[in-house]
């Protein structure tokens, strides 16, 4: 039976709940139990894919180093990294370890020919195509927001402004100190 080896990614424990890391071990987990494999250990990292140094990453690498398992799995090559490069950089410290990489999404990759490297490729520019859109979708998030005079939950808010309580809608929302309102402005008429 081959040993797995199960990678969890998420960047925030926000989207942790959002994208229930429970779904993604459910789906990991009957995968394996589809191709006659048992999870031998499980790692994970809360911090953006980004970055290459992650403590759960880096304790993944080193055991497959080791031979603690045969192949890893991971829900979705986003889950990995969000830059092809170091997505690039952790499949080639998995495969020259000889160890098989997985994708619950879309089975394994194999990287002993040219339409094996170019479907991983594929994915992991996806997984960084798809990561600046959606900095690009909460950027525009809080634009509206702002422009709504919503106030975010949590951050700072831009100097001349306050959070307010809104009985209407039950929400902060942003409006100008009338203390300070017109500081900004004199600071540039100087």
């Amino acid at each position: 039976m081959k040993r797995f080896a199960e990678y969890l990614r998420f960047s925030s424990s926000l989207q942790d709940k959002l994208s229930s890391p429970e779904a993604h071990q459910r789906e990991n987990r009957a995968y394996v139990e589809r191709v006659g494999g048992v999870i031998v250990a499980t790692y994970r990292d809360t911090i953006s894919g980004r970055v290459m140094e992650r403590a759960g990453l880096d304790q993944l690498l080193a055991d497959c180093k080791r031979g603690l398992f045969d192949a890893v799995v991971i829900y979705d090559i986003t889950r990995a990294g969000r830059k092809a490069l170091i997505t690039h950089q952790i499949a080639e410290e998995i495969i020259s370890a000889g160890v098989e990489l997985h994708s619950t999404l879309h089975g394994q990759y194999e990287f002993d020919d040219e339409m094996g490297e170019f479907r991983f490729g594929a994915d992991a520019l996806f997984a960084q195509v798809d990561y600046r859109r959606t900095v690009r979708r909460l950027y525009d998030n809080r634009i509206q927001a702002a422009q709504a005079g919503q106030a975010l939950p949590t951050g700072r808010l831009p100097y001349g402004l306050r959070r307010k309580y809104d009985p209407q809608t039950g929400r902060p929302r942003a409006e100008y100190d009338p203390e300070i309102r017109n500081v900004p402005q004199m600071i540039f008429e100087w």
